[in-house]
Parts: structure tokens; C-alpha cells; sequence
């Protein structure tokens, strides 16, 4: 057999499960799923020593999701776990935590389990990312084949159609998949998800017009800062109290620490979300599950003059829904919610409106649910 060939090679195989054309049972024969999974639908089900690799993929042809699962992951591993009944995502969790993993939801439709400590680096890893190159936002779809990949290949391959160049790639080791399907991702989150099993993640250089890409490995003392709202704050132990900083910012904490434990935050926090949201209202996920903030239709008209971002961000929020959110990488540059703006706007929607006011800082922007994030270039 061509893997046991490569097991006695002790070349490690990384798997991708197929996103499954089948439709849920409790739904309705015949309708298409649209947009992303719902991750607060309701399973249960009593695994006695069932194959991992198994017993995620009858979640992911049901339930309409891939999963990815890393290289250093035994597919084969018998897993023993009762749900009755929980929500989707919290369900999957408890399941890759029955046998010493981690999972997380990851892009719109794709779960990914790991080893422990990996799922919240690759959460942390994907939103540092995040706005980086607005080439890599822009979307992946796989294509479907047969036999095996090797990984640094399928990098080279899609390098053109992402506006970039890989260098440094030879100094990956070899290793192979099996060539089954997965989710739509954006080319930052295919990358990501790539390189999180060898412990790497990857540095930009180059200028804009011809970016590189490279892999480095990951530091883990590295300092780094994330965001949290404060429903979503992960307990921090006593044993970690002096390695982090904490600032409450406008119903939000941010914290700063070294990589390896904010790696251990960002999955608390991820399953805190997981939680928040299958225990909310339907109509308020369907709001925050949005890519584009409600009530487009609503326009703002006239112009304001050295006002403060938080004073923008109340009638922003007021005449058009939406509000403006500070990402970290702006304390770089020293923006915050006190500096002042002055902009003029003109029958502008909301994706006009905070457009014109990031270009005024000469920064980014992305939406998220009802919030417009500014963010480095």
C-alpha cells in the first residue's frame, strides 16, 4: 500500500476531510446549505472507542462542514465521548478534547483539530495576519484530486493567484496529504493552516508590489496583543497574572503577553465565543454571523472636523448601526480612540462611510457582524 509505504518512510500524513454534499437529517431534503455552518445546531451522539477520523467525518457530512485534521494528529486514535443533546461547535470541542486535542472553528465552514496548545496558535497566528496583504483576504477555493499533495508544492501553486512568492520553501521537510477536499478559505487562512503543524508560521517581505512570503519558525516568547470582548475573556490563572497586561477598552479587554500563553487564552476565548453564541437568541446570531452590517441601506451625509474616534464611532453607530473597533496593530502607529478625524461624507452607506475614514488614517478595514474593525495596512 502507497501509505504504508510512507508510514516505513516515517513520512507523517496530514489528512483533509471532504466538505460532504449530504444535508443534514433534521433538515429539510434537497436545500442547499448557504453561507457559513451553523455551529449552534444541536447533536448528540455515544462514541464507544470510534476512530477520531470517523467520528468527525459523519459530523462533517451532516452537518455540512470540513475538518482539518494536523499532521501531528493520530487519525486512527479511539475516542470515547456522550453529547445529549449540545450545540454543533461546542460538541465538536468536547469530542477533540476527549482525546487529549484541541478544536476551533476556522474561516466560515471548517473545524480544525490539534494537538494541545495548536489551535489557539493558529487562531493568534491567522489574526495577526489579518489585513497584512489585502491579496491574501481574497478567497481559495480547492480543487478537487486525486492521490496525494505535498504541502510546499501547494503553496508554489497558488503563490501566483495570491500576488505573492514563496521563498525558503526547501527547508520544509518532506511530508504528503491525502487529496480529499476542504472548506473555501482566504489565502491567509490556507496558509495558516498549512504551516501550524510544523510550527511555523510565515513573515512578509519584499515591498507591496512583489510580496514575499517566508517560513519562520514560530516564537512563542514573542510578545503579542490581542483583543477580547468582555464576554468572551478568557479566566487568566494567578500563575500567569505577571507574565500578561491587561487594558479594559470600550466594553473590550486587551491583553498583551508572551505568544505561548496567549495561545492558551485566544482557545479559552474562542470557546467562550462558541458558547456565547449557541446560547444566544437566534436573530442575534444571525446579526453577528453577518460579513456585512445590517441596515446598508442607511446613509450619512456632512462633514465633521477634528472629532475624536470615539465620538465618530456614537454616530456611526447611531445613524448607519455600526461601530468602529480599534485592532492592536494600530498601537503601533499610535491611533487610538482619542485621536481626532476630520472627514466629509456624502449620501455615504456604512461600507462608504468607514471607508473614507480609514483612508483619512491611512489604515485598513474589515466588518465584522455590526463592527467595523480599522487595522494596519
Amino acid at each position: 500500500m502507497l501509505f504504508s509505504a510512507f508510514r516505513r518512510a516515517l513520512v507523517l500524513i496530514l489528512c483533509f476531510t471532504a466538505l460532504a454534499a449530504a444535508a443534514p437529517p433534521k433538515k429539510k431534503p434537497g436545500m442547499p446549505r448557504r453561507g457559513p455552518v451553523d455551529w449552534s445546531d444541536e447533536v448528540r451522539f455515544d462514541f464507544q472507542e470510534m476512530p477520531l477520523r470517523e467520528a468527525f467525518r459523519l459530523f462533517a457530512e451532516s452537518e455540512g462542514f470540513a475538518f482539518f485534521l494536523d499532521r501531528r494528529v493520530d487519525t486512527e486514535i479511539p475516542v470515547t465521548c456522550s453529547v445529549d443533546p449540545a450545540p454543533l461547535l461546542p460538541a465538536m470541542i468536547e469530542l477533540a478534547e476527549s482525546a487529549g486535542l484541541e478544536a476551533a472553528a476556522f474561516g466560515k465552514s471548517l473545524l480544525y483539530v490539534g494537538p494541545k496548545g495548536s489551535a489557539g496558535e493558529l487562531l493568534l497566528l491567522a489574526s495577526a495576519h489579518r489585513g497584512e496583504l489585502a491579496s491574501l483576504e481574497t478567497g481559495y477555493t480547492p480543487e478537487k484530486r486525486e492521490g496525494v499533495i505535498v504541502p510546499g508544492e501547494l503553496l508554489k501553486e497558488t503563490a501566483a493567484a495570491a500576488g505573492v512568492q514563496w521563498t525558503g520553501l526547501g527547508l520544509m521537510p518532506f511530508d504528503c496529504w491525502r487529496a480529499d477536499g476542504l472548506a473555501p478559505l482566504s489565502y491567509r487562512e490556507l496558509y495558516t493552516l498549512v504551516l501550524i503543524g510544523y510550527g511555523v508560521d510565515y513573515q512578509v517581505e519584499g515591498d507591496e508590489a512583489k510580496p514575499k512570503l517566508k517560513p519562520v519558525k514560530i516564537d512563542r516568547e514573542k510578545i503579542v496583543t490581542r483583543q477580547w470582548p468582555e464576554g468572551e475573556m478568557p479566566e487568566i490563572g494567578p500563575d500567569r497574572a505577571e507574565e500578561i497586561t491587561r487594558t479594559p477598552i470600550r466594553g473590550e479587554v486587551r491583553v498583551s503577553g508572551p505568544f505561548g500563553v496567549m495561545a492558551g487564552l485566544e482557545y479559552q476565548a474562542s470557546k467562550n465565543r462558541a458558547k456565547r453564541m449557541a446560547a444566544s437568541p437566534r436573530p442575534e446570531r444571525d446579526r453577528q454571523d453577518d460579513d456585512f452590517p445590517g441596515g446598508a441601506e442607511r446613509f450619512v451625509s456632512g462633514e465633521v472636523r477634528q472629532v475624536t474616534l470615539a465620538s465618530l464611532s456614537e454616530t456611526l453607530k447611531k445613524e448607519l448601526g455600526i461601530e468602529l473597533r480599534l485592532d492592536p496593530s494600530l498601537d503601533a502607529m499610535g491611533i487610538t480612540f482619542e485621536t481626532r478625524v476630520s472627514c466629509k461624507f456624502s449620501r455615504s452607506d456604512a461600507a462608504d462611510a468607514v471607508k473614507i475614514i480609514a483612508n483619512r488614517l491611512g489604515v485598513d478595514f474589515r466588518f465584522q457582524g455590526k463592527n467595523a474593525i480599522l487595522l494596519k495596512k
